[in-house]
């Protein structure tokens, strides 16, 4: 709970995960996004699962789950504005 009170408005917490049944996985990391959303759910913070090196992931990845589609179209929306502020404007004749 202190950490929550050092996050301000203007920060994004970043959280490095293992992967369910990966070597480094420990069994209490499936509980932090139920933990974030409960106490930092006015935070920003992001979730990464990075693929291990070395590891063979067989795991099935279901991209159809509704609770991965918002997040891809909110992507597409963030790399759009981010195109879209980067974009070269023509100079004017």
């Amino acid at each position: 709970m202190v950490l929550k009170n050092e996050i301000l408005k203007d920060d994004n917490l970043v959280i490095v995960l293992s992967r369910k049944n990966m070597p480094s996985y420990d069994p209490n990391m499936s509980k932090i996004p139920t933990y974030l959303n409960t106490y930092f759910n006015k935070k920003s913070y992001l979730l990464i699962y990075p693929k291990q090196a070395g590891v063979k992931d067989t795991s099935p990845i279901n991209l159809t789950n509704p609770t991965l589609l918002e997040p891809f179209d909110k992507m597409d929306e963030i790399g759009q504005t981010i195109s879209n502020i980067f974009r070269k404007k023509k100079p004017k004749k």
